[in-house]
């Protein structure tokens, strides 16, 4: 399941429109759309991981509502349902068709603003809450950490993560 946040929600909002999922599956998809008075990219992070797999919480900008069902899904099938958290600096193809995907660390207190939510869900269990930015390539196939990288993408997709 996933929501579409076009508000700022309350955990128990969330539990009571999603906590079925949330119990059956473990996680659950918040995303919302572009926001022009901020400029802020659309954007999906997880809810729950931390609690069920004790794997941290994945955060992406720059996706549709569906390519960000898609990657959270291939995501958590391919990683985390098997016990492990996605590589980091490692290439992850065969998620968005011939786009490889990188998978870096992000220090909680920069993307709490972007993920209340998650951050709420794992004070309220307890649980740690860790965060996994999912970081996609400009069209070329670079990363924002390579030197040709086109920064004209930058306005898709936030630099949250640890170099």
């Amino acid at each position: 399941m996933s929501a579409a946040i076009h508000e700022q929600g309350e955990l128990q909002t969330l539990l009571s429109r999603s906590g079925s999922h949330l119990k059956e599956f473990g996680f659950v998809t918040l995303w919302k759309p572009y926001d022009r008075s901020t400029r802020t990219p659309a954007y999906a992070y997880t809810v729950g991981l931390a609690k069920r797999f004790r794997r941290p919480e994945l955060l992406l900008f720059g996706q549709t509502h569906e390519a960000s069902l898609v990657t959270v899904r291939t995501l958590v099938a391919r990683y985390v349902r098997r016990g492990v958290a996605p590589p980091m600096d490692e290439p992850i193809r065969n998620v968005l068709g011939g786009i490889a995907l990188m998978v870096k660390p992000v220090r909680l207190e920069r993307a709490a603003r972007y993920m209340r939510l998650a951050v709420e869900y794992c004070q309220s269990v307890p649980v740690p809450c860790a965060v996994q930015q999912v970081v996609m390539p400009d069209f070329a196939g670079r990363y924002p950490w390579d030197a040709e990288y086109d920064t004209s993408f930058d306005r898709y997709q936030l630099r949250l993560f640890d170099s």
